[in-house]
């Protein structure tokens, strides 16, 4: 019974691996797909308005952007625009910068880089 077992666990255990190796590149491997793509591989559940927000961090670029700048681009209430991007920091999407007054947010560098070269959302502003 108890090797019947370990043959499960370990066919399971192939399964798994070939599922991660299929979700997350070999390290060194350069990234590739939209900056959307990119951020979901960051993290799997990344929202509607989280979308909405990575093209326009993109453009931002490392100069970053206030939640009031992400607000009035999509034109969303500042205070949703505050929390959406908290979460997104949360994630692991983006930095926040509270060095200065009003915040300033940027996408992370692995996705920086992504969106220095792609776009893949409708052009506001």
């Amino acid at each position: 019974m108890l090797e019947a077992m370990a043959n499960a666990l370990e066919a399971a255990a192939a399964v798994l691996r070939r599922h991660a190796a299929g979700l997350s590149p070999a390290p060194g491997a350069p990234q590739t797909g939209t900056l959307t793509e990119q951020a979901r591989r960051i993290h799997r559940m990344l929202g509607e308005r989280q979308e909405q927000m990575l093209p326009l961090l993109a453009a931002a670029g490392e100069h970053g952007a206030t939640a009031g700048d992400i607000a009035r681009a999509l034109e969303y209430d500042p205070a949703n625009a505050t929390i959406t991007l908290n979460a997104m920091v949360k994630a692991g999407l983006l930095r926040k910068d509270e060095s200065s007054v009003p915040y300033l947010f940027r996408l992370v560098p692995e996705l920086l880089t992504v969106g220095d070269t792609e776009s893949d959302g409708p052009d506001k502003g």
